[in-house]
């Protein structure tokens, strides 16, 4: 029988995600969880909805062949998230990255 909780691997697995990607997820609060302390607990029957509702596995659209910029939104709990991340060249020529949360 299927555990009523998730490991942070088991949820990662569910999501088809590394369990780095779902520690993070879950430190943005974007995948639904519980804490008790520094336990994090993951209701499988939570996940499981909340991936029915589409929000699972937010995934930026195709990028162009050269990028010099790309926009993920991500909407979790009625709020989104926009992250812009482009790279730019100052005076020295240098390319750096800029990185925009919205």
């Amino acid at each position: 029988m299927d555990s009523p909780i998730l490991t942070v691997d088991q949820a990662a697995a569910m999501l088809g995600i590394q369990p780095a990607k779902c520690r993070r997820w879950l430190a943005a609060n974007i995948v639904p969880h519980h804490r008790n302390g520094s336990r994090i607990i993951i209701h499988r029957a939570e996940l499981e909805q909340w991936m029915r509702e589409g929000q699972q596995s937010p995934q930026p659209t195709a990028p162009a062949a050269n990028p010099t910029s790309q926009t993920v939104s991500i909407n979790a709990n009625g709020l989104t998230l926009e992250i812009s991340i482009s790279i730019k060249a100052d005076e020295g020529r240098q390319l750096r990255p800029v990185v925009s949360i919205r």
